[in-house]
């Protein structure tokens, strides 16, 4: 099944000012969000976002948060168990892209209510985090045997395109060259 920029949907779970520090790769996490939510504005996929006790932690960090066009504060780890969290996602809006932190918590647990749910989740990879690696590792090989595909952050952008004559290319292949790159 292909990424269709017309069924698409970002979410965004819990990157929150006060939880991020404790990421681990937090700066390139956040990096790598932002150029996927920039190349989604850009195909007029909307972005969206769960926030946890926002009260407490923070609200979605910046640049991310200002791109967001729906949030849903929430308290349950898993977002699909809040009662507005019925009817949330738009029902044209069948493919969703999921990230965010912590990947074997609050990501992992919206992702098997998601696929509970028959939605047709993707978990972006490069874009989740835990405080450790074999927490993050666990979460992702949770969520893909439940039914998720796994996916990078570039992936989306190319098939969203789909053509290098599609008039928005050159707009989302600057967003991709203008991925960090670490030698």
């Amino acid at each position: 099944m292909r990424l269709d920029p017309n069924k698409s949907l970002v979410l965004i779970i819990d990157m929150q000012e006060k939880l991020m520090p404790a990421m681990r790769g937090a700066s390139e996490q956040i990096a790598t969000v932002d150029r996927l939510v920039q190349a989604a504005r850009i195909m007029g996929i909307p972005i969206w976002a769960t926030e946890h006790v926002v009260e407490k932690i923070g609200a979605t960090v910046s640049p991310i948060g200002e791109q967001i066009t729906n949030r849903l504060y929430k308290t349950y780890f898993d977002a699909t168990r809040e009662t507005t969290f019925e009817g949330w996602l738009p029902k044209d809006r069948s493919q969703v892209l999921v990230m965010g932190s912590e990947t074997h918590v609050c990501v992992m647990q919206t992702v098997l209510g998601l696929l509970e749910q028959r939605v047709n989740v993707w978990v972006v990879a490069d874009g989740c985090s835990s405080r450790t690696k074999t927490d993050y590792n666990a979460g992702l090989a949770c969520m893909q045997t439940a039914g998720a595909h796994l996916i990078t952050a570039e992936m989306p952008m190319f098939e969203w395109v789909q053509d290098s004559q599609d008039p928005r290319f050159r707009s989302v292949i600057s967003v991709i060259k203008s991925r960090v790159i670490h030698i």
